[in-house]
């Protein structure tokens, strides 16, 4: 057994003595004894705000964008999943790719960009709606936090970060990358990574057919 005296600076613990941070060995035990004030059960950095109801969301998209320039793809309380795959692994890393279930918190609308007609795909984008983790289906992870994020971008970069720092890139295309879930779907890794889902690209240009008939 080993003891050492640490500082927690910035997410590592640095060794009071040699000022060498400790790396730790996913999976291992370790018995931590410090001051009742020096442990706390929730992260501030992962604090959200209340999600809108549908009507507040509806009112939010108005101001934000105007009238004609967004719509609703899905709604709260819907479910997606996405693929995180790492080009390095760590000791202990349960695998190298995962697949997580996530949870809208809010509708979810796309919104066309200023000056756009909106007749092409890039001329629409995500707007922000609070999501969060739910759970790893493939892969093996047990989440320890069920990260949350105020856009589907934002929630893949903090699940990177969260659980994989530094063993990936945290950008993603939310478009590509993100696919509905229904409970009891047969996913693979292999069709998370060739898209071989319904996801967010399939619903945008499914409006943009709509906007072109309309048209």
């Amino acid at each position: 057994m080993k003891a050492f005296k640490t500082i927690y600076s910035h997410g590592h613990f640095i060794d009071v003595e040699t000022q060498q941070p400790l790396v730790l060995i996913q999976g291992e035990e370790y018995t931590i004894t410090a001051k009742d004030k020096a442990f706390k059960t929730t992260d501030s950095k992962l604090k959200l705000g209340d999600p809108l109801n549908s009507k507040e969301k509806a009112a939010w998209a108005e101001n934000e964008f105007g009238n004609g320039n967004y719509v609703k793809i899905l709604n709260a309380r819907e479910q997606l999943f996405f693929r995180v795959g790492n080009s390095r692994r760590v000791e202990g890393d349960e695998n190298h790719q995962y697949i997580f279930v996530c949870n809208l918190l809010e509708d979810l609308f796309l919104y066309r960009l200023k000056g756009k007609k909106g007749d092409e795909e890039g001329h629409w984008r995500l707007a922000e709606c609070k999501c969060a983790l739910d759970r790893c289906i493939l892969g093996g992870l047990t989440l320890s936090e069920k990260v949350p994020a105020k856009s589907l971008n934002a929630l893949f970069n903090n699940t990177v970060q969260f659980y994989f720092s530094m063993q990936r890139s945290a950008a993603a295309n939310a478009f590509n990358t993100f696919f509905l879930y229904k409970p009891g779907m047969r996913i693979s890794f292999q069709g998370a990574t060739n898209q071989l889902y319904e996801g967010l690209s399939n619903l945008r240009k499914q409006i943009l057919v709509t906007i072109k008939q309309n048209q």
